[in-house]
């Protein structure tokens, strides 16, 4: 049973793309797709614009095209299922497999691509029953540390700067890597987005030993169940709290709802000694909230947000789902401890209370 299935879906997206010096040479065949269609590239560094189109016919298709820079790129059939993603980059490279698994696929024949694909199998080892979730997640780290220092292949190495947040990799570490690539890179758009987000990421994320980036809260305000407007500040500032749980939540969201006994079993441990939560509300049906609080005697401070896709805080604490939660010191406003799920929550709190 692979526990990282996650961190491995968002790695297994790579397949390939390939150039021989200034063509660049793109085929295969996709079982599964019959008669005519058209395959799109989206540039996915730049704005993912169309590079180019080719007729598959029966799943069978070839591109050339004047290689320009390389890029990480998407293979859509149609402009609507997702087949691969691949880096451009000079070699030539076939893609083969059924198209109901076609974002898994692995192309070969380029280095970066080759490398990517030796790093996901090398991943894939790390499925070991007997071990812990956190030994897991350790070699993945380890893994991806190690891939990271070699520096082979700036493009790819980008690539991996970008989505090794999932396995665990503090985001000021991966800015320290970041600023390894090379110049002409980093001064790219894309780059620069990836920069800024990592930054973000820094900011909301408990501080990293040697980072002089110190994550503080962001105030938000919202209603409470009468009506009244109530800021994250005004709970943190309050003397009766020492440390405070920003946590982000709703009724629909059946793992919130597996959280609520541990964080219940949280507060009425700790909330004499100091212990306050502000529970933002992601529900659009501010009914269903009311009721779940008042079933659940929820005691603590509760706001409604309302629909997440509208909340601002998905970028101001960089939040990539829900449930989610911050921990704040009380007396410095500095961010200590963040995902704390299950009893890691209690065991953080006998540590500080």
């Amino acid at each position: 049973m692979k526990i990282y299935s996650l961190i491995i879906a968002t790695f297994l997206g790579i397949g390939s793309m390939s150039c021989t010096r200034d063509i660049c040479i793109i085929e295969g065949h996709i079982s599964g797709l019959e008669d005519e269609g058209w395959m799109y590239i989206q540039d996915a560094w730049n704005d993912y614009e169309i590079i180019d189109s080719t007729k598959a016919v029966n799943g069978t298709f070839r591109f050339e095209l004047q290689k320009s820079q390389t890029t990480f790129a998407y293979l859509y059939y149609n402009q609507e299922i997702q087949l691969h993603n691949f880096i451009i980059e000079p070699g030539i490279i076939k893609i083969q497999g059924d198209a109901e698994d076609a974002w898994m696929l692995n192309g070969i024949g380029t280095p970066m691509n080759d490398k990517y694909n030796a790093l996901m199998k090398n991943i894939g080892t790390t499925d070991d029953s007997e071990s812990s979730t956190e030994q897991i997640k350790d070699r993945i780290i380890e893994i991806i540390r190690k891939e990271m220092n070699t520096g082979d292949g700036d493009e790819y190495r980008l690539l991996l700067i970008e989505n090794s947040f999932t396995s665990g990799i503090h985001p000021v570490e991966l800015l320290k890597y970041f600023e390894t690539l090379t110049e002409s890179l980093k001064s790219s758009d894309h780059a620069k987005e990836v920069q800024e987000y990592l930054y973000r990421l820094a900011r909301v994320y408990p501080q990293s030993e040697g980072s002089d980036i110190i994550p503080k809260f962001i105030d938000i305000t919202y209603p409470d169940k009468n009506g009244n407007s109530v800021s994250l500040e005004s709970i943190i500032r309050s003397t009766d709290n020492k440390v405070v749980l920003l946590d982000f939540w709703a009724t629909w969201c059946e793992p919130c709802r597996d959280e609520m006994p541990f964080i219940k079993s949280a507060y009425n441990e700790y909330h004499n000694k100091g212990f306050e939560i502000y529970a933002v509300s992601c529900d659009p049906n501010q009914d269903n909230w009311k009721k779940y609080i008042d079933d659940e005697e929820l005691e603590w401070v509760n706001v409604l947000g309302g629909n997440i896709r509208r909340m601002p805080e998905v970028d101001t604490y960089a939040l990539d789902g829900i449930p989610a939660n911050i921990l704040i010191d009380c007396s410095t406003g500095i961010i200590i401890g963040r995902d704390l799920r299950g009893k890691d929550l209690l065991e953080e709190l006998n540590k500080l209370l």
